[in-house]
């Protein structure tokens, strides 16, 4: 039996993988060992174009990012990668038992912390000038009442597909109609005998949609009503869901406060878990930008003149027209 300091690790290792391998399904491929970055994210950029070029661009969120802000968006994308990308390249190590990597625990941090940049980008000026701190960004982003990607533009979180189109309740996750249909052909999609493996292992579950419902439900049991009604005067009101973003909050709030021990496996062996946090990262932010570089040009402008001076940036995307 694990400590309660190991299964909390191990939880935030299985959500991240269990979502890799959510969007790569979603996109009708498998991972094998000739599975790379580069081939998750072509395939990703062409279902976001695919379909967005059907949107109107009043189905098209404003984007309000500034140079500076979308430069340093990209300098933590690189810094999660690192000098040794190379070997993470690939869903599957290609480098055995030779020359093992640290574990690099505080990746998911800096992850997080550059996911956040890019969603506050979607804000209007005023109400980032305006200091409304994480909570209010949630409420601007992710709010019951009016919020930008949950009641405004809620296509676009279909768009970007799994884990991102989903929300839960205290029960069980939801998502919305256009999105139902493709959430129950994963739950039906076969897992390879290694990868249940690991399920199992770090979660206790087979299904990496299993995974999935599980850390929705459990962030909006827990992590919403003690980070959002910190006076526990009342419920929450009863609309109120988790979403992706609530879950990568808790995750990355218990890595930073809590206790938090890597599983000996892993410490033993952390190709893995440094593989999910950077294919995650950048998964995350391409389907975040590429939206917002509908309507924002510096997206693109940035990104290329970035492109062309890190080196790092380079070799994980070339000869792909990310925006």
């Amino acid at each position: 039996m694990f400590d309660e300091a190991t299964r909390r690790w191990n939880w935030i290792n299985a959500f991240l993988t269990a979502s890799l391998h959510a969007a790569i399904v979603n996109l009708d491929k498998q991972v094998n060992q000739n599975y790379t970055f580069k081939d998750l994210i072509q395939d990703y950029i062409n279902h976001l174009g695919n379909i967005i070029n059907k949107f109107s661009p009043s189905m098209i969120p404003q984007n309000y990012g500034q140079k500076d802000e979308i430069e340093y968006i990209f300098h933590l994308e690189s810094e999660v990668w690192g000098v040794d990308w190379q070997r993470y390249f690939f869903f599957f190590d290609n480098f055995g038992q030779n020359q093992l990597p640290v574990l690099q625990t505080f990746h998911f941090v800096i992850s997080f912390y550059a996911i956040e940049r890019c969603l506050s980008t979607f804000q209007p000026l005023q109400r980032r000038a305006n200091g409304t701190g994480r909570k209010g960004r949630r409420r601007d982003l992710f709010g019951y009442e009016n919020g930008i990607f949950s009641k405004q533009y809620p296509h676009i979180l279909d768009l970007m597909g799994p884990p991102f189109y989903l929300r839960a309740n205290t029960v069980n996750v939801e998502t919305s109609d256009e999105s139902i249909q493709a959430w129950q052909s994963l739950k039906s999609s076969i897992i390879p005998l290694n990868l249940q493996t690991f399920y199992q292992i770090t979660s206790g579950h087979d299904h990496f949609t299993d995974i999935l419902k599980a850390s929705f439900v459990s962030t909006r049991k827990t992590h919403l009503p003690a980070n959002l009604n910190k006076k526990q005067q009342k419920q929450l009101p009863r609309q109120t869901r988790a979403w992706w973003y609530d879950v990568l909050w808790k995750y990355s709030e218990s890595l930073r406060y809590n206790r938090v021990l890597p599983s000996k496996p892993v410490q033993e062996y952390p190709f893995f878990w440094n593989r999910s946090v950077r294919w995650f990262t950048s998964l995350t932010l391409t389907g975040l930008l590429f939206i917002a570089a509908q309507s924002n040009p510096m997206i693109a402008e940035t990104w290329q003149s970035i492109y062309n001076n890190n080196i790092v940036l380079q070799c994980l995307y070339n000869d792909i027209n990310r925006f």
